[in-house]
């Protein structure tokens, strides 16, 4: 199925369409499984996946909030490991600003190392 439709089976309303977590999810999806989506090349192109199970959104949903908290305003869906899959080991909330600096590049770096784990611990407080 479409990224879109996924998570939203047979028309069943999950009630998460207006959430900051949804919109983390449907960007995330198109990313990775959309061949029209302009990110498509940097993510699904390179193999870049999502978890079968977070190909339903209340899973993704209870999964990271769960975890980390609803999502923050000003915070984005972080993947640790820039090559790594969406999956609950590997993704959290981390504030925008921090996120970006998060390049293949960059992020190997002791200082990018070093911004991203700094952001991870103020996002835990």
């Amino acid at each position: 199925p479409k990224p879109g439709l996924i998570g939203n089976t047979n028309g069943v309303i999950h009630g998460l369409s207006r959430t900051r977590e949804y919109n983390s999810w449907k960007k995330m999806m198109k990313r990775c499984y959309d061949t029209a989506d302009p990110y498509y090349a940097n993510y699904g192109e390179r193999g870049i996946t999502v978890d079968e199970r977070w190909h339903e959104v209340r899973n993704f949903y209870a999964d990271m909030v769960d975890r980390w908290g609803e999502r923050s305003a000003g915070y984005s869906l972080e993947r640790v490991n820039v090559d790594g899959d969406y999956e609950l080991t590997n993704c959290c909330w981390i504030p925008m600003g921090a996120q970006s600096k998060n390049r293949t590049k960059w992020k190997h770096t002791p200082e990018g190392l070093e911004a991203i784990a700094q952001a991870r611990r103020d996002s835990a407080k």
